[in-house]
């Protein structure tokens, strides 16, 4: 858009400004929203919808995996990236997943999310007697989103805390200390 500059008496008004600022904010809206449907997804166990917020090229990475129950994850691709997360909630026996957004930032096509997160999942896949175990992370996500698409998810997990938490409660079934 063009900028039209006027002169009234030694004050200088910009016409068009409030226009150019508008998208900005409207991308940044559209972003935020895309990565909020994108949590709500994970929350929802919502494996289709999930899928439809992806591209076939889609990247997913987790680097801090490796201090939790497996190694690093990179995967590429809507299929990879759905399947994982369908067959982790399904082999852990997953009940309830739940993100609180603690702050968000959004720079262009980025969301950056700050979680707290909460999960259950059945006392059998950490090997304890307790039927279901629930525990609580903090962590950070990273969202590249592009037309109205996540192409690239990176996350940042606190994993010791959780796993500090699966300890506490077989330390509680042994009666160790």
């Amino acid at each position: 858009m063009k900028k039209v500059f006027m002169s009234l008496g030694g004050l200088v008004v910009v016409v068009g400004l409030a226009a150019e600022i508008q998208p900005a904010e409207a991308e940044a809206d559209d972003v935020a929203a895309v990565a909020e449907a994108y949590l709500e997804c994970i929350e929802d166990q919502d494996w289709e919808r999930m899928g439809g917020l992806l591209t076939g090229t889609s990247r997913y990475e987790d680097f801090t995996m490796e201090f939790f129950d497996r190694p690093p994850i990179q995967l590429d691709g809507r299929d990879a990236i759905v399947e994982f997360w369908r067959s982790s909630s399904e082999d852990s026996g997953t009940s309830e997943i739940d993100y609180e957004i603690v702050r968000r930032i959004v720079a262009g096509p980025m969301a950056i999310l700050d979680l707290r997160g909460r999960v259950t999942v059945a006392g059998r896949f950490w090997e304890l007697k307790a039927e279901e175990i629930t525990f609580e992370f903090d962590q950070i996500t990273t969202l590249r989103i592009v037309e109205g698409r996540v192409v690239h998810h990176v996350d940042h997990v606190d994993y010791a805390d959780g796993m500090r938490q699966v300890e506490d409660q077989r330390r509680r079934e042994t009666g160790r200390k």
